[in-house]
């Protein structure tokens, strides 16, 4: 599944930015997304996207290992993204808007079980 973002003067494929020593391709996209833990919502942003996953910046810590629905669309489009996922990791970084600390989690997509 090829996901494109429409960009001035050309198109961009999520596949097909630079190498990722984690085997996937990540582009910088700041986009609001919406996560469901535990019937919790936050709102969160993206900081990168990838075919695999996502990074986003929360201004709540998530645990490790914990399942989220992810929901997120995609700029200059109307393709909203429902995906479900993992907590895969989480460290505190600077939010790009205001270079606060935040809680920043690497969430990896479960394309096995995509919601409807």
């Amino acid at each position: 599944m090829d996901l494109e973002v429409s960009k001035p003067n050309s198109a961009l494929k999520l596949d097909k930015i630079s190498p990722e020593r984690r085997g996937t391709f990540r582009s910088d996209i700041r986009v609001a997304v919406k996560l469901t833990v535990d019937e919790q919502q936050l709102n969160a942003f993206s900081r990168n996207i990838s075919k695999g996953g996502i990074l986003i910046e929360s201004p709540q810590e998530l645990p490790v290992g914990k399942d989220v629905f992810v929901e997120f669309t995609l700029p200059q489009t109307n393709l909203p993204m429902q995906l479900k996922g993992m907590v895969m990791w989480v460290n505190t970084m600077k939010s790009i808007q205001n270079s606060t600390p935040v809680s920043g989690a690497g969430i990896k997509f479960n394309w096995k079980y995509l919601a409807a």
